[in-house]
């Protein structure tokens, strides 16, 4: 038997094609230039067109396409021009995120979850036809950890039934922003998880990461606050906050996994999840579909 073990090794980047949204800062910066690193073609889909000067060597491309996904009648007209000029997409990294605070209940939906899905929806066909694919999709802990009332729990889950989940209902079930941020975070790991069965055969996966508390620029007034910070740590178990560089790995990782790592929602906390009840179990959990 042990001369039919073999390790799985990673499928190589290079020559790969990635698109990846919310490229130009934060983790997403450092994401792009981990692949680059590792021989991939990178294109970046953000608003914001400040990007870090990345290294990219002679033999593969980098390019960045100006877009905001508030615009979502807009993206089938992006992923056929982005298909025009480069020709394939090989994986996919949902990375752009829109937080609660300061921005509506619909943007932050928008941005969160039916942008992400409607990017899936375009580029799954493409990945069938090239014979697979990776998408990799990053929530949050908070959508992981997120509880709904009996009652809420069983509006929530009807309206992930179906081809698409009834927003408007979702929607409805969020009393402020950073609840929706919550919500949506939560129904894009419950929605790529239904996704696998209808897309593995196809030789496409699909896994989500989600972060806990990261030393980004985002988090930097929370860091450098002592009464936050140390509130914080309470219930990090390794004591700091992660580093954008941890999280990049990952999904740098899942971009050229094992083809059987798929279906599955990755926790980088710190052991953050530890200090909750069952945090992936019970009635209202995200994972009991």
């Amino acid at each position: 038997m042990q001369e039919n073990l073999r390790v799985l090794e990673k499928e190589s980047l290079k020559d790969k094609i990635v698109l990846i949204t919310g490229g130009s800062g934060g983790i997403g910066a450092v994401i792009v230039a981990q692949l680059l690193a590792e021989g991939a073609n990178v294109i970046i889909l953000d608003k914001n067109p400040n990007h870090p000067k990345f290294e990219v060597n002679p033999d593969q491309f980098f390019d960045f396409v100006e877009f905001d996904l508030q615009n979502v009648d807009q993206i089938t007209r992006v992923v056929a021009s982005i298909l025009e000029k480069h020709g394939r997409v090989d994986v996919l990294v949902n990375n752009a995120a829109l937080p609660g605070a300061g921005n509506t209940i619909e943007d932050v939906f928008t941005v969160d979850l039916v942008s992400p899905l409607k990017l899936i929806d375009q580029l799954v066909p493409i990945m069938t036809k090239q014979g697979g694919g990776r998408i990799i999709n990053v929530s949050s802990i908070i959508g992981v950890l997120h509880q709904l009332s009996n009652e809420d729990s069983q509006k929530y889950f009807k309206a992930l039934e179906g081809d698409s989940p009834d927003v408007s209902t979702l929607k409805s079930l969020c009393p402020n922003t950073e609840y929706a941020y919550a919500v949506a975070k939560r129904a894009l790991i419950e929605i790529s998880r239904k996704m696998v069965r209808e897309v593995a055969k196809d030789g496409i996966t699909i896994n989500c990461v989600a972060p806990g508390y990261i030393a980004t620029e985002g988090n930097r007034a929370n860091i450098e606050n002592p009464e936050i910070f140390d509130e914080a740590m309470k219930q990090i178990p390794i004591q700091r906050p992660g580093e954008p560089e941890e999280v990049a790995d990952l999904i740098v990782y899942l971009c050229q996994s094992p083809p059987f790592l798929t279906g599955t929602t990755i926790l980088i906390d710190g052991g953050q999840s530890t200090y909750y009840q069952n945090p992936l179990e019970g009635k209202h959990s995200l994972l009991n579909l």
